[in-house]
């Protein structure tokens, strides 16, 4: 359940995977990034995605819907998508935008350059 900080401590990046198809995990969110930037040096770029959507039905009220993970993500200023691992939707993008981050933070000013 607790994260040890030795893991997060100093990351300049977290990325919080939870299921569109269970809630318990997407509810548990919320406190793994109050764990993270409490015991982070610096708060890191949070990256939330929703995991399964290839199982999801829009119908269901116990899957977690696009507009929550959303919300979420907006309420944390964090980067928000949804992936399905199975069927590999999204999956290139996530670590597309996860590397894009990184260089960002490596080296702002040249990536502000060619923005």
């Amino acid at each position: 359940r607790s994260l040890s900080p030795l893991y997060y401590r100093q990351a300049a990046i977290a990325i919080l995977v939870y299921s569109v198809v269970d809630t318990k995990t997407f509810d548990e969110v919320s406190n793994y990034i109050d764990e993270i930037n409490s015991n982070s040096v610096a708060p890191p770029i949070i990256f939330i995605v929703g995991n399964k959507i290839d199982k999801r039905e829009p119908k269901n009220p116990n899957h977690v819907q696009t507009a929550k993970g959303e919300e979420l993500a907006s309420r944390y200023n964090a980067v928000f998508m949804e992936t399905s691992a199975k069927n590999g939707s999204n999956v290139n993008e996530l670590f597309i935008a996860i590397a894009d981050k990184a260089l960002e933070i490596r080296n702002p000013e040249s990536f502000q350059a060619h923005a």
